[in-house]
């Protein structure tokens, strides 16, 4: 047994307007095979003129939308540089003065606080990779970091021993190189603006 295809939802508007007045006017040319359809032809028609206004109407109203967002993105523009160039004038003018800076309203901008000293990066651990010869290692970022260092050792308690290995700007890096299935010690420090800060505590784990 056949039955209905529809598909209104997948329907553009425009298309669904057509087909309705095409169904509209196939009722009325069939009307004695189909007499008590619960919508005549005049009924599906106006439903059709009526969505086909509305949808008209949107699109007006969207262009008119686009429109007013351009105008209103050019008039923050606008008020955006006159601002900027009366902050400029202002800091100008107050030679750095908060007081003076504060009688025309502007906020005062708080000097930067010092970062200090980098600390040893936390939570630090190693992990044998699924590549033969590799280690993955991660930890917590340092605040104040601009990238990490890592270093590897067969021998912990010989401080000459250490090789670097990796540089990272992320809390995590891949040493590449090792003998599989070797153990090994690795350590993780942060670089930052003052240099190097100290090594975390070393973690110990065979590669892959």
């Amino acid at each position: 047994m056949s039955t209905v295809k529809l598909s209104l939802a997948a329907m553009p508007l425009t298309v669904k307007i057509q087909f309705a007045r095409q169904i509209a006017l196939q009722m009325d040319v069939h009307g004695a095979t189909f007499p008590d359809a619960p919508i005549g032809f005049d009924g599906l028609d106006d439903l059709a003129n009526n969505l086909e206004n509305q949808f008209n109407a949107a699109q007006v109203a969207h262009d008119v939308a686009k429109t007013q967002t351009a105008m209103q993105n050019t008039a923050e523009t606008a008020i955006d540089t006159a601002l900027t160039q009366i902050a400029n004038y202002v800091q100008s003018v107050s030679d750095g003065d908060a007081s003076i800076i504060k009688l025309i309203g502007m906020e005062v901008k708080q000097p930067s606080s010092s970062i200090g000293p980098l600390t040893a990066p936390t939570h630090f651990s190693a992990e044998a990779s699924d590549v033969e010869g590799q280690v993955l290692l991660r930890w917590k970022t340092v605040r104040g970091a601009k990238s990490y260092v890592a270093a590897y050792t067969m021998n912990v308690n010989e401080p000459a021993a250490w090789t670097s290995s990796a540089t990272s700007t992320k809390g995590k890096c891949t040493v590449k190189g090792l003998v599989s299935g070797q153990k090994y010690w690795f350590r993780v420090a942060a670089f930052g603006a003052a240099g190097q800060g100290p090594w975390s505590d070393p973690v110990a784990k065979a590669s892959g």
